[in-house]
């Protein structure tokens, strides 16, 4: 089956896109580039892909696409507490639309139940009111332990471990508990829609 994941420059991530591949999944890593706000997930990209290329035979390859854009929206127009909450909601549309174009049943993501705000069970299931395919999330079941013990045995743990960067739109008090009404209403203060069209419009192929 083919799917998409979202890998950041973080420790969980690359493991759940392994995870993945490891049940056959065809994986198609996508790293969102989120500009002047942190530019860990690209700068670590290139080092954590050549770790994962080793688990998928033939033609490896990662998208690149744009989030920047929708950031800043997200800070300028709507409610600071919700940025994180937004940010993943419109990371999924451009998962969504990138699996679709690819022939894709499925997005991949590295969250863990209550490692961060926007990862309680409560605003997990907020955020994937916004992918119109399974999201899947091989991480749950597993503690901070046995994950970086799996990111140690793909050779991705020393990558993501160099030098954290901090996303600069994330509030200083980020909702924990998010309610789906207001997250719709801060939504029309922008065009979701218009936002992940530009971003998939925009993506970029690498091949590794």
């Amino acid at each position: 089956m083919k799917c998409i994941a979202l890998v950041s420059g973080g420790i969980d991530s690359p493991v759940a896109a392994y995870l993945a591949m490891r049940c056959k999944f065809r994986v198609t890593p996508l790293v969102m580039d989120n500009g002047s706000f942190s530019q860990e997930s690209v700068r670590k990209a290139g080092a954590i892909m050549g770790a994962l290329k080793k688990y998928k035979k033939g033609e490896f390859h990662y998208v690149v696409a744009p989030h920047y854009k929708s950031l800043q929206e997200f800070v300028s127009e709507c409610p600071r507490k919700l940025t994180c909450i937004l940010c993943k909601r419109m990371m999924l549309r451009v998962a969504c639309r990138l699996a679709e174009k690819g022939g894709g049943k499925a997005v991949v993501t590295g969250e863990t139940l209550g490692s961060k705000a926007s990862q309680t069970l409560k605003n997990l299931g907020v955020v994937s009111q916004a992918s119109n395919l399974p999201v899947v999330r091989p991480l749950l079941a597993l503690n901070k332990e046995e994950i970086e013990k799996i990111a140690r045995g793909i050779g991705t743990f020393d990558i993501s471990s160099r030098g954290g960067e901090h996303c600069k739109a994330v509030p200083e008090g980020p909702s924990t508990k998010a309610n789906l009404e207001d997250v719709f209403e801060a939504e029309r203060n922008i065009d979701v829609d218009a936002l992940a069209d530009w971003a998939v419009e925009n993506s970029k192929k690498v091949k590794i």
